[in-house]
């Protein structure tokens, strides 16, 4: 009966080859010369500020996109789909609101203390400027001041964080994070947004990829790195608590949720969350 089934299969595939149209040597090679891009349709463009991605997003996203010399999409998943740590593909949260959560730990810590360098609105800081006026400094675009001031009020006792742009937060500041920050083992925590290529019209220019492997190099830094929301909130949380230089940085675009609350309580510096049993391979 296999043997059967099998040839009556093959006969349909041959079937199949011989009635098929020829297509033309353009036809068969058009999508060797595309330029494809990947869109994870839900976390692209917003266009009616749910929080995620839709088509009419994408096509208001066209004109730009071929602009790059995109001529193919690629679209996917389109529909939500099970994963394994219990979230979907429309479980998507911006990462840089949970920044805010500076706000709460301003009310826990009075000597909590906040810096931005004129993009507090990018960097979410006007949420604690706005609660605690007097404990904002708005230091316009000087960030090397701003650090210097930071290590000055760690001095003083106070617990400043520091917050702009990767691209500024370390590149345009290193000398001043060396020898004022790491070195002196001061308690400043900069925290930087807008890290790796998740700029997007800004530019190469506000792009920064090795800002963890500037700072991972300097003695007594700490750095963090949250891949999500609920990670951000946690990581905040532990700077303010621990004492000594750190740096954390998140991206502008929106991430998945990856952790549950419940299972950050315990995190410490250093120490890792078990996401997945396996025997195959670590990954990391």
């Amino acid at each position: 009966m296999k043997r059967t089934v099998l040839l009556v299969l093959l006969i349909g595939f041959l079937s199949s080859c011989v009635l098929a149209p020829k297509s033309t040597a353009s036809q068969q090679s058009w999508w060797r010369k595309t330029v494809f891009y990947e869109i994870f349709v839900r976390s692209y463009c917003d266009s009616n500020g749910d929080g995620i991605g839709d088509f009419n997003g994408i096509t208001s996203k066209l004109d730009y996109l071929q602009s790059l010399g995109i001529t193919g999409l690629w679209l996917m998943p389109i529909n939500p789909s099970p994963s394994y740590h219990g979230y979907d593909v429309n479980d998507y949260y911006a990462v840089n609101p949970q920044y805010g959560t500076l706000v709460k730990l301003g009310k826990k810590h009075p000597e909590l203390v906040v810096l931005d360098a004129d993009l507090s609105k990018s960097t979410k800081t006007i949420m604690f400027a706005k609660q605690f006026p007097e404990r904002f400094f708005e230091m316009g675009i000087a960030e090397a001041n701003m650090i210097s001031t930071a290590a000055g009020l760690a001095s003083c006792g106070k617990i400043p964080f520091v917050s702009t742009f990767a691209v500024f937060a370390t590149g345009r500041v290193y000398d001043q994070i060396r020898m004022d920050v790491a070195y002196s083992r001061a308690n400043v925590k900069i925290f930087a947004t807008h890290g790796g290529i998740t700029v997007g019209k800004d530019g190469a220019s506000h792009q920064m990829i090795e800002d963890l492997a500037l700072m991972r190099v300097l003695p007594n830094m700490t750095v963090f790195a949250p891949s999500d929301a609920a990670l951000t909130r946690r990581t905040v949380e532990l700077m303010a608590e621990t004492k000594g230089p750190m740096y954390a940085r998140i991206g502008r675009a929106v991430a998945p949720v990856i952790y549950k609350p419940e299972e950050l309580h315990d995190l410490k510096p250093g120490k890792g969350i078990l996401l997945r049993e396996g025997n195959d391979a670590t990954i990391i």
